[in-house]
């Protein structure tokens, strides 16, 4: 019986007699750890409605609907712009279009970022050298770069994958890099004493390590990069949730704006709750609790 009991979460030893079904589900719910996910996404649930109920509540009422529009107005624009019946394309055409120069430039920017801050974070001098040129890159606003952009790769596409791409570079360059230059020399000296080639040490020490560094960039990079494409299709596009922007903004269209708003920021979440399931994933072996950079000091 003692065997028994230890054997069981101690949640399940303590669950109150007489209770079954849903409240059981409930009190499990409210008590269980291995539950946690569930309260969090009932309470994230809640949340949004209650923000939804008091936006519709003061729209119109406290404050002008042509200002902050309402839920309602949301409802209404989003069945109509996705329509086909749309003469200026539905809403998905310029969705698809953001998102495709937003992967593309994601992609390579990410890529090349964290390729570069492997190569330079074993090369000491030669980051030594480099790094106030990059500095002095990264340090202008992107917008600035857009009109060169444009007269360098034309009006359409490239630029904005270009914009996206050189945002989300720098990002995932300087996450790498101090990533790698965080690693504890100790690991490495270790490994090297016992018989580790580099590429061993490389794969089982350094990015283990660096890696929530890694994810860190990445995740930083989503919304940064999306700014990039935005950014881009406002300027100069024909299509595009940037060019909706841009065009609703010119026709005081306020719940064409924050529909587009909406969407960008819906993507933004399923996007990064992806990334933190693969890098839950991915670095299982570190302690319950402990993210990002935490993973990466020693105590």
């Amino acid at each position: 019986m003692a065997q028994e009991v230890q054997s069981r979460p101690p949640e399940e030893v303590l669950i109150p007699a007489g209770l079954k079904g849903l409240r059981l589900l409930l009190w499990r719910i409210r008590r269980s750890e291995e539950l946690r996910w569930v309260r969090v996404a009932l309470l994230r649930l809640l949340f949004g409605v209650v923000m939804v109920a008091a936006w519709e509540g003061v729209s119109g009422r406290l404050i002008d609907q042509k200002i902050i529009s309402s839920p309602g107005a949301l409802l209404e624009a989003f069945i109509d712009l996705a329509g086909p019946e749309n003469p200026d394309g539905t809403l998905w055409t310029h969705f698809a279009y953001t998102m495709e120069n937003t992967f593309w430039g994601y992609l390579a920017g990410a890529l090349l970022g964290i390729l570069f801050g492997f190569m330079l974070a074993e090369a000491e001098v030669i980051a030594q050298v480099i790094e106030p040129f990059i500095m002095a890159f990264n340090g202008v606003p992107r917008i600035a770069y857009a009109p060169l952009f444009i007269s360098w790769f034309g009006i359409e596409r490239q630029p904005k994958i270009i914009l996206v791409l050189t945002i989300v570079f720098f990002l995932c360059f300087v996450s790498t890099f101090s990533g790698i230059r965080s690693v504890p020399q100790e690991l490495v000296n270790v490994a090297r004493i016992l018989g580790g080639r580099k590429v061993d040490i490389l794969r089982k020490v350094v990015l283990p390590a660096a890696s929530p560094w890694i994810f860190n960039g990445l995740k930083i990079s989503i919304p940064f990069g999306m700014v990039g494409a935005i950014v881009g299709e406002y300027i100069i596009a024909d299509r595009g949730l940037g060019y909706l922007l841009q065009r609703y903004n010119n026709e005081y269209f306020t719940t064409g704006i924050i529909l587009v708003i909406f969407i960008l920021m819906l993507f933004v979440v399923a996007v990064n709750q992806a990334l933190n399931w693969a890098e839950g994933r991915m670095l299982r072996w570190r302690p319950t609790g402990q993210t990002g950079q935490e993973a990466a000091t020693p105590n």
